[in-house]
């Protein structure tokens, strides 16, 4: 805990020797040892942590009926949940947490966060819309019009590495190269009441995705815990890093999942009549409308609903007003930043930065 203290206030050495030299070499060896493995072994660590949680506290309670407890026992038994969670800590740090501690994304690119116009904004969201119709065309659907994986979600998960191998985006950021693939959760059900998509834990280095989002969201999500996976702690970041990844990505539907999430996260908090903005986010309503062909509104409209409705039907939402408007000035900081560098949606250096929105059974 002192040493994650010291390095709060020193990015760039955590950055030059932990999240450049230490780190990939821990994440290489982790990830190594479980990317093999066909399920999650962070999952079986869990469940099989419960149960023992669960047998030890039945245990303690049966032995209070037989045995006095006296203070010597009381403390030591303190000392020894101190000590072990002290230990968990201090591996939690040493196998990822000092990434929170070092150099922000925005830095690494170089990005201006001065804030922007609005209609900067709404420019950019409506240029992405125009893109993400149009690597919509030709993807594979159902009867109702929703994408689907060709080669199903084990497969997406299996390619999402992918992006990032691609130049464009290895010559831009220090991104380690990881060979284990994201897996996906046996109780994902439970991941959708909890409002998760994914999850990434350090001790075993894998990226777990929610199995029971709908297709479109896979690639993304998977970008997303990738992004974790490689060094990115901060969740605003992880998003902007998968973002780019699945825009450098060389398939289709990872480069529509990428392109058609900033829209999903961040255009259902503008008003839709007034222009006016809602608390905590500014900027008024794009007219996308006009950039799209009717087949391709039909298409995301039906994504849209078929995720609307299955997330209704399976997820608790629960009202975070406070760090609604946190993610909201931090999604503007991270649109505006790319328009303002003078970058567009067609290249890499670009793109939103939201936060993971509830998970949504397909």
């Amino acid at each position: 805990m002192a040493g994650r203290l010291v390095a709060t206030g020193q990015p760039e050495a955590v950055e030059n020797v932990y999240a450049r030299r230490v780190f990939p070499v821990v994440a290489r060896l982790v990830s190594a040892a479980t990317g093999w493995l066909p399920f999650s072994l962070s999952e079986t660590i869990v469940i099989a942590g419960v149960i023992a949680i669960a047998a030890a506290g039945l245990r303690v309670l049966l032995r209070a009926r037989w045995r006095r407890w006296t203070a010597a026992s009381v403390a030591g038994g303190v000392a020894r949940l101190a000590a072990a969670i002290a230990l968990a800590v201090f591996a939690f740090d040493l196998a990822w947490g000092y990434n929170y501690d070092r150099a922000p994304v925005a830095a690494l690119l170089r990005y201006d966060l001065a804030p922007a116009p609005a209609d900067d904004l709404a420019a950019l969201a409506a240029e992405l819309l125009a893109q993400a119709a149009a690597l919509r065309e030709g993807l594979p659907e159902d009867a109702a019009g929703v994408l689907r994986l060709t080669d199903g979600r084990r497969g997406a998960l299996g390619r999402a590495a992918r992006g990032y191998a691609a130049p464009q985006l290895v010559h831009r950021l220090p991104v380690p190269h990881l060979s284990a693939p994201p897996k996906l959760v046996l109780l994902s059900p439970l991941m959708s009441y909890l409002g998760i998509g994914g999850i990434f834990i350090p001790y075993t280095c894998e990226a777990n995705v929610n199995a029971t989002l709908p297709d479109w969201e896979i690639p993304f999500t998977s970008a997303h815990e990738l992004a974790h996976q490689r060094g990115f702690a901060r969740e605003e970041e992880a998003n902007y890093v998968g973002y780019l990844a699945c825009r450098a990505h060389p398939d289709r539907d990872f480069q529509y999942s990428g392109t058609f999430r900033p829209r999903s996260t961040r255009w259902p908090r503008w008003p839709r009549r007034t222009g006016r903005p809602t608390a905590g986010c500014a900027g008024p309503s794009p007219p996308p409308s006009r950039v799209i062909s009717p087949r391709s509104r039909r298409g995301i409209a039906g994504t849209r609903a078929a995720s609307e409705k299955s997330r209704s039907a399976s997820t608790t939402r629960i009202s975070r007003p406070r760090g609604r408007r946190t993610a909201c000035a931090a999604t503007d900081a991270w649109w505006t930043c790319c328009w303002r560098s003078g970058g567009r949606a067609g290249t890499v250096e670009e793109g939103p930065r939201g936060t993971r929105r509830s998970a949504r059974t397909a």
